[in-house]
């Protein structure tokens, strides 16, 4: 991994900010990153009753996608910006967001996010057995890349009992959380961008 700093040109102004990239020669570190993951995901259960594992670091995912996506990491907030994202593509200058996710539990919103793209990093297998409650699980390194559009996200039922949207949340300063791949990707069919799997890194 590298610190660059670069030129983000945002819709308050232009910006100098120090980014993280990651490359090819940091799947190694990644990979070891993930088994140990694996290892004390199955300790976690296995040998301390534990009843769930530890979520996959933001710090994980989001490097797998800097890799995958070419993009730089966003480490450091900016002095003047009001924009909130995880990502920057310098080529395009677009702001990105990422969720990733190794269940089909709820992902969580800002009231006033923004940013030009939104992504999911999802960890399909992982997610499907802890669905089906399978006891020995596999814990598969493939992961898929999805590209979400924001305006599946305003109309979106986020609290069935008071029927509220998500839209209607984020007005109320709220975070909405909500199911990405119950409420979105299943029920559109969506295909993922990209396909990969750390255990082959």
């Amino acid at each position: 991994m590298k610190y660059k700093k670069t030129k983000l040109i945002l819709p308050e102004g232009e910006f100098e900010n120090e980014l993280l990239f990651f490359d090819k020669s940091d799947k190694k570190v990644l990979k070891k990153y993930f088994k140990d993951w694996v290892q004390l995901s199955r300790d976690t259960v296995e040998k301390i009753g534990g009843t769930r594992t530890p979520n996959l670091s933001e710090s994980f995912t989001e490097a797998v996608f800097s890799i995958e996506m070419s993009v730089g990491r966003c480490i450091k907030s900016i002095s003047g910006s009001s924009s909130s994202f995880d990502h920057y593509d310098p080529k395009t200058n677009k702001r990105i967001q990422l969720k990733g996710a190794s269940s089909y539990g709820p992902s969580s919103f800002g009231p006033r996010s923004q940013y030009d793209e939104i992504y999911l990093i999802f960890f399909r297998n992982i997610a499907d057995e802890k669905e089906k409650k399978i006891k020995k699980k596999k814990y598969s390194g493939k992961f898929e890349i999805y590209k979400l559009n924001p305006n599946d996200f305003p109309n979106i039922i986020v609290n069935e009992k008071k029927n509220e949207t998500f839209k209607d949340q984020q007005k109320a300063g709220k975070r909405p959380r909500f199911s990405i791949p119950k409420k979105i990707i299943d029920p559109k069919g969506l295909k993922p961008i990209r396909k990969g799997d750390i255990d082959k890194w």
